[in-house]
């Protein structure tokens, strides 16, 4: 395929692209740019993420709240959770370790905030064990 066919069926493909993300609701097209990112930036993110659909108890301003964890990685975690709480406030986790009755908790601050949820990255482990 020569350049000039690809960029005549270009403008078709971003035309159909539109149009289907029209007729997604709001939180589809959350979804959808959030995938798009994680995709796009993958290459940028430091620790891989995994998918990890766990229920949690987590504290901010010694308030504790429950979420679930979407994904996770040794630098951080996004919780699904109603709860709106500002980029930049620090929060303590309380991470549930698989077939086990143990938590490991972890401090972080959130550093994204949407409508589902929230990003947090965990502080370096030498950080945390100042604050034990």
């Amino acid at each position: 395929m020569t350049n000039s066919k690809k960029q005549v069926q270009a403008p078709g493909v971003i035309a159909q692209l539109i149009g289907l993300i029209k007729k997604m609701t709001e939180h589809e097209r959350e979804i959808l740019l959030n995938t798009l990112k994680r995709k796009h930036f993958k290459e940028k993110r430091e620790k891989p993420r995994k998918p990890n659909p766990t229920l949690l108890d987590y504290a901010v301003r010694d308030r504790i709240h429950q979420g679930f964890i979407h994904d996770i990685s040794v630098g951080g975690v996004f919780i699904e959770t109603g709860e709106s709480i500002p980029v930049g406030q620090e929060i303590l986790a309380m991470i549930p370790v698989p077939n086990s009755p143990r938590s490991i908790k972890v401090k972080g601050h959130v550093v994204r905030s949407t409508p589902y949820g929230i990003g947090v990255k965990f502080r370096q482990r030498s950080e945390n064990r100042k604050l034990r």
